[in-house]
């Protein structure tokens, strides 16, 4: 998937970088990259799906990009990053 990063996560993480025209919403991406991610985690999102990575870039889960709660995506990311 090609994507952006997107999201606060840990040191090393790929987030940060501006928005495309594609990219969601100003109010929805401040809104993500208000995420509080275990280290090294991070968003990719595209128009469509928002895709919650491990520090290795491996998939963790996908989201919808504008129907996704924040919440969800850090409840998501805290379970895996436990069972790891």
């Amino acid at each position: 998937m090609e994507g952006r990063p997107l999201g606060r996560a840990g040191k090393g993480s790929p987030g940060g970088e501006s928005p495309s025209p594609e990219s969601p919403s100003a109010a929805r991406k401040v809104e993500l990259e208000e995420l509080h991610l275990p280290e090294g985690y991070w968003l990719e999102w595209d128009p469509d799906v928002l895709v919650l990575r491990r520090p290795d870039g491996s998939e963790v889960a996908a989201f919808s990009a504008e129907g996704a709660r924040p919440g969800e995506i850090e409840r998501a990311a805290r379970e895996d990053y436990r069972e790891r």
